[in-house]
Formats: structure tokens, C-alpha cells, sequence
């Protein structure tokens, strides 16, 4: 059995005034998939935008930690 791992992270866009999570419009998604492509996507909550890594194989888990 191969194994994979993947890590997703998660940003809240909050108003810098009120601290108030606030719609980013796609804008921030927009802007961030021309340099990361599909490892940015938009949550269901407009607020919300997430990160993600490509997928590991277990072969490059087995590198050294440095690399991560």
C-alpha cells in the first residue's frame, strides 16, 4: 500500500479596522492561482481561502526533513 500526504492550510481575510472576517471576492484566489494554480482555492465561506500542497508520495516523505 502506497501511502500520500498532502497539507491544506487555511487563511480568514479579516478587515484590518474592525477585525471582522470579510468577503475577499475571489480577488485574493485570483491573484494567488496565476503563481500557485490549483493549490489555491476558495472555501465556501467568502472569508476563507485555502492552501494546499501537491500531493507526497511516500518515497519523498522519506527525504530528509530539510527539504520539507
Amino acid at each position: 500500500m502506497d501511502f500520500t500526504l498532502g497539507i491544506e492550510e487555511e487563511y480568514m481575510v479579516i478587515d484590518p479596522e474592525t477585525r471582522e472576517l470579510v468577503s475577499h471576492e475571489q480577488k485574493i484566489v485570483e491573484a494567488a492561482h496565476r503563481h500557485l494554480e490549483d493549490q489555491v482555492t476558495a472555501e465556501m465561506h467568502q472569508a476563507v481561502v485555502e492552501v494546499g500542497t501537491n500531493i507526497c508520495t511516500a518515497s519523498v516523505m522519506q527525504e530528509p526533513r530539510s527539504l520539507i
